[in-house]
């Protein structure tokens, strides 16, 4: 797949799936926001591992970039633990519980997918000009020496 196609369908899927969450949002249902947000985020951060952190080779960038990944996964973890203890906890605070678990969300998945999409649009450049960059080599000539 070419890296301008694969930019292209992960754009229109994330796009679609967060036009679905804040759908939820809007109608103040919650509990489907946090499952369609937490299946954003964890595309997200799939994607991100697979086609960007694994194409870094300068240990200092992959090591930044990893260091970005893991603050969005901590907040999937920060997420996640939220909708467990909401099982438990009375609807008094539920609701509190819910709206800053979607704050912390929206953010993670707004900043993750500009981080995604920034970075393979700049590894698709440079992939694109180090193809083009390379000559073929015409081996039916004889080299001239001066």
């Amino acid at each position: 797949m070419k890296p301008s196609n694969l930019i292209e369908q992960i754009n229109v899927e994330i796009k679609k799936l967060y036009k679905q969450y804040n759908t939820a949002i809007s109608s103040n249902d919650y509990d489907k926001a946090l499952v369609i947000g937490i299946e954003i985020i964890e595309k997200l951060l799939n994607t991100t591992d697979k086609y960007v952190i694994s194409n870094l080779s300068n240990p200092s960038i992959k090591e930044i970039a990893k260091g970005i990944v893991s603050y969005h996964e901590k907040t999937l973890a920060y997420v996640k633990g939220t909708r467990e203890a909401l099982k438990t906890m009375p609807l008094i605070y539920s609701f509190d519980a819910k709206e800053k678990a979607i704050e912390s969300l929206t953010t993670s998945i707004n900043g993750l997918f500009s981080f995604l999409l920034g970075s393979l649009v700049v590894l698709a450049d440079i992939l694109s000009s180090a193809g083009s960059n390379t000559q073929k080599e015409d081996k039916s000539t004889i080299p001239r020496v001066v």
